[in-house]
């Protein structure tokens, strides 16, 4: 179980490293325990980059036309989406129509030594319309759930595009899971689960959990009473359902569901109610998540948001001296690196074992 105890701690003093002069992170991921790879922009343009951390310099990775096409947008909504793989081994970047009867661009690129490959997306159908993306934790293959309500003669809701030869497999019929609204991937389980609004041609009154199988494509439903709850792999297989809604009415809090014994327990954070990214790190010591430093009752530069640390066996809690935007663990799970909120620099926290 997830539980606080006693005041804030800040977390131990930390390593920063500037990106080069214009340019400021976008996302980040861990290739290695040495090596961050960097999305960055400079406010006209995007880049691939690789962080030696051993040397402390940048790499820059040379990319395809396809990808130094892609602009920020001076409405931040209307910027591009980027879906980057745990190892940043890959990047999905969505370009979200502005019209509910356009279809949205779906760009794919793998990182293949220092270039950024452009990953043809024909092979999938037309009249399959990007919705939900969810990695597999190798960035090789990229889950895809179908938008709602189109071209009901378009029978499949989930399909899968692998990176290496681009090739497309449908992989869920409608008539099975629709309505798809959230999509991720449990390493620990090789699953997918989805959180849903139509199961085998039912609709419920409230959202309900499934778990996919990835080669057959075949769901089983593991919770029928999802709405508002999100849903968050962790490190040992299991699923925390968190409640982004903040109304907490009815069935609603934290949950960990077991998907290989359907069990439900409740989980309690006990910091926020409504946590923003949350993640936890590969050796399930340590839970992370974004927060409003108001919330935690530490100080920062105009109350912007921290990463609140909280380990799982006691409930210490440490909160970053900096306001950030981003942030992922280590693959040894010995640092939480995390992203400056102008992401002008990253900050390297030390995770204590004490």
């Amino acid at each position: 179980m997830l539980v606080v105890s006693g005041s804030i701690a800040a977390a131990a003093k930390s390593p920063r490293i500037e990106l080069p002069e214009g340019e400021r992170a976008v996302k980040i991921a861990w290739a290695d325990n040495a090596t961050l790879m960097v999305l960055v922009t400079t406010g006209e343009q995007y880049a691939y980059r690789s962080l030696d951390l051993n040397r402390g310099s940048f790499g820059i990775c040379r990319a395809s036309a396809g990808f130094e096409a892609l602009k920020p947008a001076g409405d931040v909504k209307a910027s591009p989406e980027f879906y980057l793989a745990d190892n940043g081994a890959s990047l999905a970047v969505v370009e979200r129509a502005r019209l509910p009867l356009k279809a949205s661009v779906l760009q794919v690129f793998r990182l293949d030594g220092d270039r950024l490959l452009s990953v043809s997306t024909r092979t999938v159908p037309t009249k399959f319309w990007v919705d939900q993306l969810a990695w597999d934790n190798e960035g090789r293959v990229l889950f895809i759930s179908a938008r709602h309500y189109l071209y009901p003669e378009q029978p499949y809701s989930i399909g899968k595009l692998a990176v290496e030869n681009a090739s497309f497999k449908p992989l869920t019929l409608k008539a099975n899971l629709d309505l798809i609204d959230q999509l991720v991937f449990i390493p620990q389980r090789q699953a997918l689960a989805a959180r849903c609004a139509s199961y085998h041609g039912e609709y419920p009154l409230e959202q309900l959990i499934a778990l996919i199988d990835p080669n057959t494509g075949i769901p089983r439903m593991l919770h029928s009473r999802a709405s508002e709850l999100q849903l968050k792999p962790l490190a040992d297989g299991r699923l925390l359902l968190y409640d982004a809604s903040g109304s907490q009415l009815g069935f609603r809090g934290d949950w960990l569901l077991d998907p290989r014994y359907e069990t439900l327990q409740a989980a309690v954070l006990g910091l926020v109610e409504t946590p923003g990214t949350l993640l936890t790190s590969p050796d399930s010591t340590w839970l992370g998540f974004l927060t409003k430093a108001s919330t935690l009752g530490v100080n920062v530069a105009n109350n912007g948001q921290v990463v609140a640390l909280q380990r799982a066996a006691d409930g210490k809690t440490m909160a970053t001296s900096e306001a950030s935007v981003d942030f992922a663990f280590s693959p040894n799970s010995q640092y939480v690196c995390t992203v400056g909120d102008d992401g002008r620099a990253l900050f390297f926290y030390p995770l204590s074992t004490n």
